[in-house]
């Protein structure tokens, strides 16, 4: 059986991730995995690295539509996603740690730019035609000054709709 359409733009999320590279023309590469791949206690984070997950956040999870047509019912969702990215010194460069935070939060914000222009221009669906609507939410920083590092932390909410009686599905 084929991946739930949320599995699907969770695995979307992570390839979004994953295609943000200094070859593509952004100012960073991230190496984004899923939370099954999550750094453990006793790892070594690596500088870049980026976890993608779905959010645990209050209201991560919300419906925004249901119709209820006895034959094909449907579910509309939005759906928050959240790319934890480690950020340890300098890495490999001469700035500030803080500035590197800004070009990882500028990088996603371009790589979703990327994502709605494609969509405006062919006026289809988002994340490869399984969403509805993509929207930014406010990024944060979290600091470990003994540690020398910090965590971005840069959330999207994706907007989907799926058969009430089948996830696997949409209309």
């Amino acid at each position: 059986m084929a991946d739930s359409i949320l599995e699907q733009i969770a695995q979307w999320h992570l390839a979004m991730i994953n295609s943000i590279t200094v070859a593509n023309g952004y100012q960073q590469t991230l190496v984004g995995t899923r939370s099954g791949e999550a750094v453990l206690d006793g790892d070594t984070a690596r500088d870049l690295s980026a976890l993608s997950v779905l959010s645990g956040a209050e209201d991560a999870v919300t419906m925004d539509d249901e119709t209820l047509d006895d034959v094909n019912p449907t579910s509309t969702w939005w759906q928050q996603f959240d790319t934890f990215v480690y950020v340890i010194g300098r890495g490999t460069t001469a700035l500030a740690v803080d500035n590197r935070i800004t070009r990882i939060v500028a990088d996603i914000q371009k790589r979703i730019g990327v994502e709605l222009a494609a969509q405006a221009a062919t006026d289809g669906p988002y994340c490869g035609g399984l969403a509805k609507a993509i929207e930014l939410l406010p990024w944060q920083i979290i600091g470990f000054d003994d540690a020398h590092c910090a965590l971005a932390i840069v959330p999207v909410r994706i907007k989907y709709r799926v058969l009430t009686r089948d996830p696997y599905s949409q209309p």
